[in-house]
């Protein structure tokens, strides 16, 4: 029964969200909208007004309805980074947890850049160093970073002194310059001796968030996958060919029917990844894992398949579909991608058999 009422406050949790993007984001001004630091600003005060901003560390499921929403909508808040943040800045933070009320509150907001240090080879790299009056001194730079327009915080993975650090978007020595990118602009960050706070954390937490942006990812792909379903079914009930709709025809039948089989498949292993960590399982990143192996692929296959079913429809930038395209391509691949998950999934079979036959571990790929 407990099972089934999470379920329900899962789907109530998704019906209310989707109903304030509808208000605050709407799909036909999404492209509009993103190019506005208004809007953003905005929109990101009403999400820390709904509590989207800070949720608690295990209140992964929530956050991963959340991000799938603000993916079906196109809606480009740096929400996709919430448990990561929530992860690090949690009890035993010091004074950084500070800043969890403010995103609570709205007045902040926090990015992640774990830079090569999250499966991207070329996503930079920073280092700590010179330890003085609680700051450290930061060096290099990050790339591919989200929230251009919203973010004041940046939640930094460091070489050196600490494994990470917390740092203010403006503050000096720091440097930021908006990328072109698929999905919409990304920032490449600076850092010239910049001060940062440093973040003692154990080597768990820093795995623990490398993951939940994966997830993140993949959550927000499953939104838009979703929505470019969704559009295509109704295209295929509408649009006539030969005298019929072309859902009738079975080839389109069966890309909707395959399309429909993958978005429930990749939600059910998001679903168990989300409720694995928050339910406290020690082998919730393999559940993760396995979500984005399976999901990074088939994602991709609804999104294609969407766009064959919608024909011409699917390539002009006045319709939403594009949008949805390009969003999961972007987010599938990021941070390895499911060969990375593969190599991970691989790598942990190896050390549980190896664990069983009571021999030394290989040891895993972070």
């Amino acid at each position: 029964m407990a099972v089934v009422e999470a379920e329900d406050t899962i789907e109530l949790l998704r019906e209310s969200v989707r109903g304030t993007l509808r208000r605050q984001w709407p799909v036909d001004q999404a492209a509009g909208l993103q190019r506005d630091p208004t809007a953003l600003r905005d929109a990101w005060q009403v999400a820390a007004s709904q509590g989207w901003a800070a949720l608690g560390s295990r209140q992964t499921a929530a956050w991963a309805v959340i991000v799938e929403e603000t993916g079906r909508a196109a809606c480009p808040l740096p929400l996709r980074d919430g448990a990561a943040v929530a992860a690090a800045l949690g009890p035993g933070a010091g004074p950084a947890t500070a800043v969890l009320e403010q995103v609570a509150a709205g007045t902040a907001a926090v990015a992640v850049a774990m830079g090569t240090r999250g499966g991207e080879r070329a996503g930079g790299a920073v280092r700590s160093s010179a330890l003085l009056d609680g700051q450290v001194r930061l060096q290099g730079n990050v790339r591919f970073v989200e929230g251009a327009g919203v973010i004041t915080h940046l939640l930094l993975a460091t070489d050196g002194e600490a494994p990470l650090a917390l740092v203010e978007s403006a503050a000096p020595g720091v440097t930021t310059v908006i990328t072109p990118a698929l999905a919409g602009p990304l920032m490449e960050v600076r850092f010239d001796d910049a001060a940062g706070t440093p973040l003692q954390v154990p080597a768990s937490v820093v795995g623990d968030m490398q993951a939940l942006l994966r997830l993140g990812c993949i959550a927000r792909a499953l939104g838009a996958a979703g929505r470019s379903f969704e559009l295509a079914v109704d295209h295929a009930r509408n649009r006539q060919q030969f005298g019929s709709p072309i859902g009738r025809f079975q080839a389109v039948q069966h890309r909707l029917s395959d399309g429909a089989i993958a978005l429930d498949a990749s939600r059910l292993l998001l679903r168990r990844a989300a409720s694995a960590r928050d339910s406290g399982e020690e082998r919730w990143r393999e559940c993760a894992d396995a979500a984005c192996a399976y999901a990074a692929p088939a994602l991709r296959r609804v999104a294609r398949d969407a766009q064959h079913v919608l024909a011409g429809v699917g390539y002009m930038e006045e319709h939403e579909a594009p949008r949805h395209f390009r969003r999961v391509f972007a987010d599938t691949v990021r941070f390895g991608g499911a060969a990375a998950a593969r190599a991970r999934l691989g790598a942990a079979s190896l050390d549980a058999a190896a664990m069983t036959a009571g021999l030394s571990s290989p040891g895993a790929i972070g």
